[in-house]
């Protein structure tokens, strides 16, 4: 490799093509496919946070292309999962003892072309491939510019940091945590080592680095990492993507406080993660980036939906209601309508109105549910049949409480009956005691008369008859 070369530095993949800044934003409010369903796991939790967004991103794209090119709009598939592409289809040589393409740091942009291309189909093994080849020629590169020219002021740390960063970020993507953390910490001391603590840069490996503790259920680690990170991150925002990290720092402390039963300091970050968010979004309506908005328009409604559900812990039902309701208003038109994001929130809101006695709109709401799933997976999927269970529940619940009101009328009018027929067919014992007692009242009506006339008293005290 030539001393001479200027080292091409490749592009953190904080981008669509791997995950941007502030897109792991994570949800109190999950759904399962059954009773018998597996707990929702730290894993769990941080795959659905960065698929949703992903998902999302390409959702948006695919109908920016549609308007752009004057097609209809189709739901983007997840294409299948495609075999390692051969050595011939890289069009690049290859060194047999490294076991990557040769021409050192004159390939690393074509290296980096054909990664993003992978990331584009999921086809994460082949992007590890290609970028491990890029880290390895660095490495190489470095080591012997340092050997041709020792008083060389060029930092390697700077290109070094952007590569382990951009590994982590493709084991992240691959649900492999254990792996991408390692990366992610080497890419942190590379990043600290060119930049200033607290860049951006640095503060999203760290990020990063504390998502990957979380889902390996880490949770002490997870907390002081972002609490650290937003502590130095806080004020050294320098664009709008910072900001929308910080609001994803705060909602993903929220739920860390939350996990700890520290309701009201969860309460107090949801809170702050959105008055971030409305700043963004405010900014983003006079002239902002497009994709900002709606990505911070999802951010913004998951957080509310984590407040819904505080709010329904603490037995706050309409208080949850309006917070779901103001949640599914945004996820419904960014996301598709069997999105399990979307099939949580709804199942939560069914539930919320369910407990304020608003039987018909839970109802109502299990059925949007049930037509969604079922035209998205099938009507024997084990979804659809967890919903109709579900409004199986809610209105044999109903039935019995109708019946039992029902039961209760039934037998009142019964008593009702039971006494007329007392009074019509009164037994002769009871007629013969009538008898005497009206006989006995009118011996003491006479007995009083005469005692009125003989003192002297015209007035005779009245009697009932």
């Amino acid at each position: 490799v030539s001393s001479n070369i200027t080292p091409v530095l490749v592009k953190p993949l904080d981008d669509i093509n791997g995950i941007c800044k502030g897109d792991i934003v994570l949800s109190l409010v999950h759904a399962k496919a059954s009773s018998e369903s597996a707990s929702v796991t730290g894993r769990i939790q941080v795959n659905n946070a960065v698929w949703r967004m992903r998902v999302m991103r390409r959702r948006y794209a695919a109908r920016e292309h549609a308007v752009a090119t004057g097609t209809s709009f189709m739901e983007p598939k997840s294409p299948e999962r495609k075999s390692s592409i051969s050595r011939r289809q890289l069009s690049l040589p290859v060194d047999l003892d490294s076991s990557r393409p040769v021409g050192g740091m004159r390939n690393v942009s074509a290296l980096e072309n054909q990664a993003i291309q992978h990331l584009q189909v999921d086809e994460f093994d082949e992007a590890l491939e290609l970028f491990n080849g890029i880290h390895g020629t660095y490495r190489s590169a470095f080591k012997k510019r340092k050997q041709l020219k020792p008083n060389d002021t060029l930092e390697s740390t700077h290109y070094i940091g952007n590569i382990l960063h951009n590994i982590g970020i493709v084991h992240l993507l691959n649900g492999e945590f254990n792996a991408a953390l390692s990366f992610f910490h080497r890419a942190i001391e590379n990043r600290k080592a060119s930049y200033e603590v607290g860049h951006p840069d640095h503060v999203t490996s760290l990020v990063k680095s504390a998502m990957c503790h979380y889902a390996m259920e880490d949770f002490a680690k997870a907390h002081k990492t972002l609490e650290k990170a937003l502590e130095i991150g806080k004020g050294n925002c320098k664009g709008i993507t910072d900001f929308i990290q910080v609001a994803e720092i705060l909602n993903n402390l929220g739920c860390l406080s939350f996990m700890c039963s520290q309701a009201s300091k969860a309460q107090k970050l949801f809170q702050e993660s959105l008055e971030v968010q409305h700043s963004v979004l405010s900014h983003c309506l006079y002239g902002g980036p497009l994709l900002a908005g709606h990505s911070t328009t999802l951010n913004y409604s998951i957080t509310r939906a984590n407040i819904a559900f505080l709010k329904m812990c603490g037995k706050e039902n309409v208080e949850a209601i309006v917070c779901f309701e103001a949640a599914l208003m945004s996820q419904q038109m960014l996301l598709n309508d069997a999105h399990e994001t979307l099939i949580a929130t709804m199942d939560h809101l069914a539930v919320a109105n369910l407990l304020c006695g608003q039987k018909e709109k839970a109802l109502n709401m299990l059925a949007r549910m049930l037509r969604a799933q079922t035209e998205a997976y099938g009507i024997s999927d084990a979804r659809c049949e967890a919903t109709r269970i579900k409004i199986q529940m809610v209105e044999e619940k109903e039935h019995k409480i109708l019946e039992a009101i029902n039961h209760i009328s039934r037998a009142h009018a019964v008593d009702e009956i039971k006494k007329e027929d007392i009074s019509l067919q009164t037994p002769k014992k009871s007629k013969n005691l009538l008898k005497k007692i009206g006989s006995s009242l009118r011996k003491k009506k006479l007995m009083a008369e005469d005692k009125s006339v003989e003192s002297g008293n015209g007035s005779k005290p009245s009697f009932p008859n």
